[in-house]
């Protein structure tokens, strides 16, 4: 990991402006225990200023700040990452799962079902992630999804 982190600095060093390095420094120092969450979101908002349209940056500082329970500040990331790249699944899976931790169940449940109707055999990476929240959603009546 600190090989990582030494060569995204560099890479920051040689190309200031360069928004891949603040990106991938920012997603580095999201994987390193404990977390500097501070730091992460200032880098993913470099990575942003520089490139406002890497819908990627503005999904990650959005867990990001869903890990900060700052669920406006991430609400506002996924809906502009889903704005600048509305087929990517994950992004109404993350959107999902924010509102639930809001207690606004149903929009939460209908997040999740369009991020489905876009990839259904979407695989969620962490296990518990969603299992519960998906369950739920069985038991909310959509309409146009019978369920």
């Amino acid at each position: 990991m600190s090989g990582a982190l030494a060569d995204c600095k560099q890479a920051i060093r040689l190309e200031p402006d360069n928004s891949e390095a603040y990106f991938r420094l920012a997603d580095v120092k999201a994987a390193v225990t404990p977390v500097n969450y501070p730091s992460v979101l200032e880098d993913y908002g470099k990575a942003i200023a520089l490139d406002p349209k890497n819908s990627t940056a503005y999904n990650n500082r959005g867990v990001t700040r869903n890990s900060l329970k700052d669920y406006p500040g991430a609400l506002a990331d996924y809906d502009k990452a889903i704005e600048l790249n509305p087929n990517d699944a994950l992004y109404y899976f993350n959107r999902g799962e924010t509102l639930f931790l809001k207690g606004q169940r149903e929009l939460g449940c209908s997040s999740f079902r369009q991020g489905h109707d876009l990839k259904p055999d979407f695989s969620l990476t962490t296990p518990d992630f969603d299992a519960a929240y998906l369950q739920s959603c069985n038991q909310i009546k959509e309409p146009g999804h019978g369920s």
